[in-house]
């Protein structure tokens, strides 16, 4: 019969399903030994919360000192229960231990305390995950969020895209992480902060741009042109996901109608008016919407409104023309070309429209395309029926030109030469976000400005870029209008990593650091050693080890704290502190000799080593009669050349060197 009780909470008594508080046990069992072989039993195990089991128990026992026929004789089973049977056997104790119980943490989910933005915002979350089998998803949780118009998309596994909701207010956003083994994190929460006016307020319709392309259509009501609608904030970000809430109409300003039009040609004229259309909204792009304007029969000026839940947002035009009206065929031509690719020389083409009857038609609107470079969305023909364009380019090389009037389009092409040297301003990179953890996920952040010799920033340029010490970045960026740029960096490796951005053979370079990651701060199989072994043990001489501590990816880390312990006899100070290469040292004094073993600790790791301590050496007695110098003794315990045993009175011979006499 054995009774147990155990204190604390969690206690895994039973088993890791069947855990209790303060729990007790007690365990009723008998056992029968028909031959020394043999011992069958069975035993009943009692518990509190109503804990239970039932054992039966088959045991074999080999005994070296009894022969196989007295295994199998039952008369020799009493010798077996005497004491002296069991002189040379193992204490038996309990050696069953019980902890309280907790699950190894297989995968970790860490969210950004809050976050904020602006109302219809997008926003990108990008949390830390520590997983032991990789991460497969994230579960994420935001109902308040979704039901006040806000939306999320995972565009990967390990991030989030939220779109805020228009209505100003604090939201809870919680997420599950899953490994690829299926094990759940802890669900983490955080609070996002929406704040500020919509970005569809009227106050903010400066921010967005309307256009439609062609500008001028026959009033044939089959003719289309695209209708591009860029939606931005107040701080210039897109404002996505708003597809299904925007929509257009169109109305439509007669032009003055011909004097000598009959009665009836005029009422004919009304019943078949009909008024442009305007299709549903797809968003091209992060703020970009198109949709597709398809003509009237009305001849004059159509005003296009797009509105936002009936809100009117933005208003653009277009001319709708007589049926007739075209380009006069093979009249698109170039007025000046081969213009210096700087962003201000310009090359000049123009086009002529016309009636079907060859009469040049003043007043039309015609829109203009370039494959490259800058060019005026449209212009006005003059009297003589010819619209003039300009364009401007940063590229030199081919230029493709378009006019377009309705479906009729012409083109051609343009020459820009290579400007003046370009180079990169001495300020223009620089690293905004330093310092980030070399874990392949945090990110630091480089930024590039791009402008000619003249200080002008030149837009739409590509920027060649490489990162040093295994860091990664993108092969190469493009600048925006304003002539900027930047790009993210990772990397596994701690220290520093130089990025260097390269154009027309210009480069600049700059440095950031990454650093390790503490949280997962470990020390690895191989990285506790011993760097001095077989000191004497006389508490004084030392042996010396080496600890070196680094993150999940192999990275040093400095400045964490190693805790030491040592076996008995054996001496160490408490703890080292790791420098900048992730590594410390100790030394080791014992006073009892042979084997020692020391134990380190980090970040939850612990390991061991085993090291050696020699014997203190015997100062050497020598019979009676004969003595020794100092250095003579020195050299005979160093070289180990002869040994006496206390009290021997047996006859040596010692051979010394010549210089030496006794």
């Amino acid at each position: 019969m054995t009774y147990e009780k155990y204190r604390g909470n969690e206690v895994a008594l039973f088993d890791k399903n069947n855990r209790a508080k303060n729990p007790h046990a007690v365990t009723t069992g008998v056992t029968w030994t028909p031959f020394p072989l043999m011992t069958a039993g069975v035993e009943r195990r009692s518990g509190s919360s109503g804990n239970n089991d039932t054992r039966l128990n088959l045991q074999f026992t080999l005994r070296p000192d009894m022969t196989l026929r007295q295994h199998f004789d039952s008369s020799a089973v009493g010798a077996t229960r005497q004491l002296s049977s069991s002189r040379y056997g193992l204490v038996e104790r309990n050696n069953n231990i019980v902890l309280d119980y907790r699950k190894q943490e297989l995968i970790r989910l860490t969210l950004p305390q809050t976050l904020s933005g602006n109302t219809l915002q997008t926003l990108m979350v990008t949390p830390q995950v520590k997983a032991k089998y990789g991460l497969s998803h994230i579960d994420w949780q935001a109902p308040e969020l979704l039901a006040n118009g806000g939306t999320m998309s995972s565009p990967t596994p390990q991030q989030l895209q939220l779109q805020l909701p228009r209505i100003a207010g604090t939201y809870a956003l919680s997420g599950v992480a899953s490994d690829t083994k299926g094990n759940l994190s802890e669900r983490v929460s955080t609070l996002i902060t929406v704040t500020g006016e919509s970005v569809l307020d009227h106050s903010n319709v400066s921010h967005s741009n309307l256009s439609i392309t062609p500008a001028t259509l026959p009033a044939d009501g089959k003719s289309t042109a695209t209708l591009t609608f860029t939606l931005t904030g107040p701080n210039g970000q897109a404002v996505t996901g708003q597809s299904g809430q925007l929509s257009a109409e169109a109305t439509t300003a007669p032009a003055a109608q011909p004097a000598l039009l009959s009665v009836f040609s005029r009422i004919a004229r009304v019943l078949r008016n009909t008024e442009a259309t305007i299709g549903e909204f797809t968003e091209i792009s992060p703020g970009v919407y198109q949709a597709v304007v398809t003509a009237g029969t009305i001849e004059g000026t159509t005003t296009t409104t797009i509105r936002w839940q009936q809100n009117p947002l933005a208003t653009a035009t277009h001319d709708q023309i007589p049926e007739d009206v075209r380009l006069r065929a093979g009249s698109i031509s170039i007025v000046s070309d081969n213009a210096m690719a700087n962003g201000r020389s310009e090359n000049i083409v123009q086009v002529v429209v016309e009636t079907a009857s060859g009469v040049p038609r003043a007043g039309t609107t015609v829109s203009w395309q370039s494959d490259k470079g800058t060019i005026a969305a449209q212009s006005v023909t003059d009297g003589s029926g010819t619209a003039t364009a300009a364009i401007t380019s940063l590229h030199p090389g081919t230029h493709q030109i378009t006019a377009l009037l309705g479906a009729d389009r012409q083109q051609t092409n343009v020459n820009f030469m290579i400007a003046d040297a370009v180079e990169i301003d001495g300020l223009g990179i620089s690293v905004t976000r330093n310092n980030a953890r070399a874990n392949g996920q945090d990110t630091n952040i480089v930024a590039l400005k791009l402008v000619d010799a003249d200080g002008n920033p030149l837009s739409y340029q590509p920027i060649s870029l490489k990162a040093s010490n295994g860091a990664q970045i993108a092969t190469s960026v493009t600048t925006g209008r304003d002539g900027e740029a930047s790009a993210l960096v990772t990397s596994l490796t701690t220290g520093s990593s130089e990025i260097s951005a390269t154009y027309n053979g210009n480069t600049v370079s700059v440095t950031m650091m990454f650093t390790g990651d503490p949280s997962s701060a470990t020390i690895a199989d191989n990285d506790l050693t011993v760097t001095k072994d077989n000191a004497i043990a006389n508490g004084t001489d030392s042996n010396r080890i080496q600890v070196r501590v680094t993150d999940i990816e192999g990275n040093p880390l400095a400045g964490q704290v190693v805790m030491l312990s040592a076996s008995e006899g054996t001496t160490v100070m408490g703890s080292v502190t790791t420098g900048n290469d992730g590594t410390a040292e100790a030394a080791v004094t014992s006073t009892l000799p042979g084997r020692a073993t020391l134990w380190a600790q980090a970040g939850g790791t612990q390991r061991s080593v085993a090291m050696t301590f020699a014997p203190a050496p015997t100062r050497p007695l020598l019979p009676r009669g004969i003595s020794m110098s100092p250095s003579m003794a020195h050299w005979l315990t160093a070289s180990k050349q002869m040994k006496w045993v206390f009290g021997s009175l047996t006859p040596m011979e010692i051979r010394l060197p010549e210089s030496w006499s006794v």
